[in-house]
């Protein structure tokens, strides 16, 4: 799979041409698909790694409360409906379904937990019964993160042009990773707390550097897939605390890897760790303000 960042909405139409180019044939033409298709394979695991899970914990982020009395509760139709909407229309047509059904009483935490979770199993479903093609399974998927895009704009404070550089924070999956959608996730809460927070995918190490070189940061949070090599990871944070900017840059480090095993944190180099959008906002400002001591 091409390697673009769908944490920025300005790169959707460019993302869409690009894989259009790599989906030369449909998924029944290629049975062997999921063992040789490497694109096929980053969805799946996107979908299954990466949204799910970071979707079910939005609601935790999103900074509403439960669903009380009188909510439209969502079900299966709903999950069916938006995940058809997804594939065979823009972006703009399943954000109004989504805007009616909470305009009916849906909750925004139950839109998250109970359909756009949901929906993005159905899609992964979908694209494994040989229902879709890997294209329509990524035109849904950007759809989707569009929808994610514009609950979280109506939910987050508007201008952080204000911000101060002790609130600002970058943002990055681990050099050569391709998943930024949890990101895009534990970004949200942050900007719900009042953050300046930047996005960037970089290939290499190298390229990690020279961003932090050319900004001050507060804080840097990588995110750490499972098959991201711990050598990789050691040298992005090394390189990244030698070349900032700030030279008390705070790193903040996440993924299912490190949830699993917290001790790699003091072995890669990190300041801390986090499980989800609020825990990452919380240990940030934590380092930030012990760093700030330290000077």
């Amino acid at each position: 799979m091409p390697n673009i960042d769908f944490g920025n909405p300005g790169n959707v139409d460019m993302a869409l041409e690009t894989l259009l180019a790599h989906e030369s044939c449909t998924p029944r033409q290629r049975p062997a698909r999921k063992a040789r298709d490497g694109g096929s394979v980053d969805i799946a695991r996107a979908i299954e790694g990466e949204i799910i899970p970071r979707l079910v914990l939005a609601r935790r982020t999103a900074g509403h409360g439960g669903d009380g009395p009188g909510a439209l509760v969502l079900n299966e139709g709903h999950v069916e409906q938006l995940a058809r909407l997804l594939v065979a229309h823009d972006e703009g047509v399943p954000f109004a379904y989504v805007r009616e059904l909470m305009d009916e009483g849906a909750p925004l935490g139950a839109v998250y937990r109970d359909l756009l979770a949901p929906t993005a199993r159905r899609l992964g479903e979908m694209w494994s019964e040989d229902r879709c093609s890997f294209f329509e399974v990524t035109v849904g998927l950007c759809a989707l993160h569009q929808v994610l895009h514009s609950l979280s704009r109506e939910a987050s404070p508007g201008d952080v042009s204000e911000t101060c550089e002790s609130k600002r924070i970058l943002l990055v999956p681990a050099p050569g990773e391709q998943h930024t959608f949890g990101l895009m996730m534990v970004g949200d809460a942050f900007r719900r707390a009042g953050w300046d927070v930047r996005f960037e995918a970089p290939e290499t190490v190298s390229d990690l550097a020279r961003v932090v070189r050319q900004e001050f940061y507060a804080m840097l949070g990588l995110s750490v897939g499972c098959d991201t090599p711990l050598k990789t990871v050691s040298r992005a944070i090394l390189a990244a605390k030698r070349s900032s900017a700030n030279r008390g840059l705070g790193v903040l480090v996440g993924g299912a890897l490190i949830n699993t095993q917290p001790e790699l944190v003091a072995r890669l180099g990190a300041d801390a760790s986090a499980k989800d959008g609020p825990g990452a906002v919380a240990q940030a400002e934590n380092v930030v303000k012990l760093l700030s001591a330290m000077a």
